[in-house]
């Protein structure tokens, strides 16, 4: 605590402000601990009221003392209670100077521990790692049936095209794989080969803005993996039946053989007709061959049906009809054998003027004879 001496010291400050002595001895009364004797009649030099004249050493302007050396110096400048500016509960400074209530209402209340809310992780580029092998398609995005009409479907719905963008379509799905000179120029072979090439350019542009992709390559052309083209069931099942030694198909593929219906009927387009009748012979031999095959197997009304498939797609073709009588005469129905042959040979001699080959009289003759 400061003695009375420096107490003085400061009180004589006030001198050259040239306050009243009566103030100056409050100022000394109250810094000492004490009361001052009431109420004097004011006598400062603007005339105001006597306890608005009298001198706060806690009261900021320029008619007042050292407010640091007298806090500091002040008997009771270790209490809290000597000046409310001691309290931080009432403090009433604020960022503009400006008396703020909210400030001191947070800050009378307790603080309250606030549970952490959990962040939300923010997800880190994955780095691109190069595929060893990727993952087999779930199956074909589209199915695509050439013969016995063009009809290109999508989840069991047929998909809209153009003819323009069809035609290209199903030569693909004829051909295969196909380089872009062989495409544009048997699709477009009554122009340049410049304005053949513009044409199939803007098939593929327009190809391109479809749903899913139905052609990929550059240089080569071909139907994405995703299509499945019955064309290309067919052959195989075809080359199947016509491996040497191959067995008999099951009754499933053999019926999927026999009701193979025509290459795109109403496609008069040159390269529609070539590959038609090719089509058309693999056909008749693969039937051809099934019938065999499943005479010797002893399948004998599975053997006739397939041949009578065979002759109802060509009636004057004489393998077929040669089939059918070896599959009538396997059974031991020699009647139905003889009677197919003869209306094969009226037929023949009517529609081209030429008799059955002798192999197969022969082979009638033979199973009229009877063994010896």
């Amino acid at each position: 605590m400061a003695s009375h001496p420096q107490l003085d010291q400061h009180i004589d400050r006030a001198d050259a402000d040239d306050s009243p002595s009566e103030l100056r001895t409050d100022l000394r009364t109250c810094l000492r601990g004490q009361r001052p004797d009431g109420h004097r009649p004011s006598t400062s030099r603007t005339g105001r009221n006597a306890d608005h004249d009298r001198i706060d050493p806690y009261r900021s302007g320029t008619d007042t003392p050292d407010r640091n050396a007298l806090e500091r110096d002040s008997p009771n400048a270790a209490r809290p209670e000597a000046g409310f500016d001691h309290d931080p509960r009432f403090s009433t400074s604020t960022s503009d100077g400006a008396r703020s209530d909210g400030a001191r209402s947070e800050a009378a209340q307790p603080q309250v521990a606030q549970p952490e809310v959990a962040r939300p992780e923010v997800a880190r580029p994955e780095v691109a790692r190069p595929e060893a092998v990727r993952p087999a398609s779930d199956g074909p995005r589209f199915q695509l049936r050439l013969l016995d009409g063009f009809v290109l479907e999508r989840a069991g719905r047929a998909v809209s095209m153009p003819h323009s963008l069809c035609r290209v379509v199903a030569f693909l799905g004829v051909r295969g794989r196909c380089g872009r000179a062989e495409v544009a120029g048997t699709l477009w072979p009554e122009v340049t080969e410049a304005r053949a090439q513009a044409s199939l350019r803007t098939v593929l542009w327009r190809l391109n803005q479809l749903e899913a992709t139905l052609v990929t390559g550059r240089e080569a052309l071909a139907l994405s993996d995703g299509v499945e083209v019955d064309v290309r069931e067919f052959v195989a099942c075809a080359r199947d039946a016509l491996r040497d030694g191959a067995a008999p198909l099951p009754p499933s593929r053999l019926t999927a053989l026999s009701l193979t219906g025509e290459l795109l009927p109403g496609w008069y387009e040159d390269w529609v007709l070539f590959e038609r009748e090719r089509l058309r012979q693999l056909q008749m031999h693969a039937l051809e061959a099934v019938a065999e095959q499943l005479t010797q197997a002893k399948r004998h009304s599975e053997a006739i049906e397939a041949a009578m498939v065979a002759v109802r797609l060509e009636p004057l073709r004489e393998s077929a009809n040669r089939a059918l009588i070896s599959a009538h005469l396997a059974e031991n129905n020699v009647v139905e054998a003889v009677r197919k042959f003869e209306s094969f040979r009226d037929e023949l001699t009517q529609e081209l003027g030429v008799e059955p080959t002798p192999e197969l009289e022969r082979l009638v003759q033979s199973s009229l004879d009877g063994p010896g």
